[in-house]
């Protein structure tokens, strides 16, 4: 190799290590520098961009290493400090992703690169909008996700979806998205233009399936995804028991008796269908949005 790829190799490998440092350092901000130890993560990377390079499959490596990026910081920003077996989890999901956009260039559609950017462009878009949907929200309302806002998207409609879109997301976070959308298109067609070295087959689908299976098998550490599985399987679980008790009301089956000796008491019933205890003064809020109580 000349002295022209060992520098931009060299180059390769300093940007990997800065913007992990600096996702980790500025999302975890003011606990400080990450551990020395959690170096070996961007190391993995850094060998990876490496042999990539050699393949000219750059592009590839950058795209992915973006989305490893987006989900450790929005991990981060919506739970807290990243424990290594979640870090890792997020490392296999990414490098997973490395050689299944490989394999899609090269042996599901290595006739039609087009189609083979399309297909990679849409799976792509996802983890991109999966990942910046928490970012977005943790910014937004300056709060980790909750259950009950994936409560809250289950039980909306498109009507009070558009209207809340339009009182709460910036134009600016629209921008940013579409903004990423023409930066993912970029990486692509750049990546469809190279010659690229062909990775042996059987390697290449080796690689994918090992790094399948073990993402796979760390999904519930892929805290992203797992928080929101769980809280959408509860939400199905507690609609079907009250879908059930609902059914036994009506047949009868449920009979209530309330007994009271007391006279003139009042009753006071509180109603939230949306409601926070974050946005309520008697919790802190800075508004007096509970004066009453």
């Amino acid at each position: 190799m000349d002295r022209k790829l060992y520098l931009f190799i060299l180059i390769e490998i300093t940007l990997v290590f800065i913007a992990w440092f600096l996702v980790n350092y500025f999302s975890s901000y003011p606990y400080g520098i990450p551990q020395t130890k959690a170096l070996a993560i961007p190391f993995v990377w850094a060998c990876l961009f490496v042999y990539l390079k050699g393949k000219q499959h750059t592009y590839i490596a950058i795209n992915s290493y973006i989305i490893f990026l987006l989900f450790l910081f929005a991990d981060r920003l919506n739970f807290g400090a990243v424990p290594p077996n979640v870090h890792i989890a997020y490392l296999l999901l990414s490098i997973f992703s490395v050689f299944l956009f490989i394999s899609i260039y090269q042996n599901l559609l290595p006739k039609k690169p087009r189609y083979a950017s399309i297909f990679s462009f849409s799976i792509t878009l996802i983890l991109y909008v999966i990942a910046l949907f928490y970012i977005i929200y943790s910014i937004n309302f300056n709060a980790g996700i909750s259950r009950e806002v994936f409560y809250a998207i289950l039980q909306t409609n498109v009507d009070e979806a558009i209207d809340y879109a339009k009182d709460n997301i910036s134009p600016l976070w629209l921008g940013l998205v579409f903004l990423v959308s023409l930066f993912i298109g970029f990486l692509l067609l750049r990546q469809e233009a190279k010659e690229t070295a062909l990775i042996e087959k059987s390697l290449l689908i080796f690689l994918v399936a090992i790094f399948g299976v073990l993402s796979f098998s760390n999904r519930d550490n892929i805290r992203i995804y797992s928080f929101a599985n769980s809280t959408i399987t509860e939400y199905w679980q507690e609609l079907a028991l009250f879908k059930r008790t609902q059914e036994r009301l009506k047949s009868n089956k449920i009979r209530f008796e309330a007994v009271k000796s007391e006279v003139g008491e009042t009753y006071l019933i509180v109603i939230g269908e949306s409601l926070n205890k974050k946005n309520m003064g008697i919790y802190g809020y800075f508004r007096n949005t509970t004066p009453l109580l």
